[in-house]
């Protein structure tokens, strides 16, 4: 599932961070043929579907196109990695996000502000990565991950990052939006029993660029003359 590191030290922290996440997810995932990538945003050279990363206040992303989970290697942590991992499962099991239950969710919650972050309301399909990342996490563990990610970007806003990552684990999802602590749980529960979608191999960069140039030239083909 891991394609592109830049060095063993990130590769281990890829590793430890997906052991927070269910094994019968982390399969899914991988049926499913995604692949995680960690470069540097910096770099001159990123793949097509990683330049998302060049935009300010980005550190990761999920390309459904391309079927690849990218981060930047400043910022391996759960609280992006779980998000971004968690986009992948919600195609990996045909959307999920766009079920009734959790669209009508995200609706009460953004109504309501009865929600884990106002980030989580922008659409079902945040709803749903926000919440599925923010259960995986275990109470005790929040502020240490608060305190890793601080030291990866010591440039961060501290009270901003404490203040929209406040209910960010599985017990204060629970305080903060009951609804989506059930969902998640219950997702969780029946997950083995769950539909998956066929597998869709990653593409390359190479492959992607394809599939992008041939879309430019079927818009182009398709413009009145």
């Amino acid at each position: 599932m891991i394609r592109v590191v830049p060095d063993q030290q990130v590769r281990r922290q890829l590793h430890e961070t997906l052991q927070s996440v269910p094994s019968e997810a982390l399969a899914r995932v991988a049926q499913y043929g995604t692949v995680l990538e960690v470069y540097d945003k910096n770099a001159q050279e990123l793949p097509l579907y990683a330049q998302h990363l060049r935009k300010p206040h980005c550190d990761g992303s999920y390309s459904p196109t391309a079927n690849v989970v990218f981060v930047d290697q400043s910022n391996v942590t759960p609280l992006v990695l779980l998000h971004e991992f968690s986009h992948a499962l919600d195609m990996a099991m045909g959307e999920v996000s766009k079920q009734a239950s959790w669209v009508d969710g995200c609706a009460r919650a953004l109504t309501t502000r009865t929600c884990i972050r106002p980030y989580a309301t922008r659409n079902p399909a945040e709803y749903f990565a926000d919440n599925l990342a923010a259960h995986m996490i275990e109470d005790p563990k929040l502020v240490g991950m608060l305190q890793a990610r601080l030291r990866q970007q010591p440039g961060l806003d501290k009270l901003e990052l404490a203040r929209s990552h406040v209910n960010y684990s599985r017990g204060r999802q629970q305080k903060a939006d009951p609804t989506a602590h059930q969902l998640c749980a219950e997702l969780f529960a029946q997950l083995p029993t769950l539909p998956q979608a066929p597998p869709r191999p990653a593409l390359t960069p190479d492959q992607y660029r394809q599939v992008k140039l041939a879309e430019l030239r079927q818009r182009k083909q398709s413009q009145p003359t």
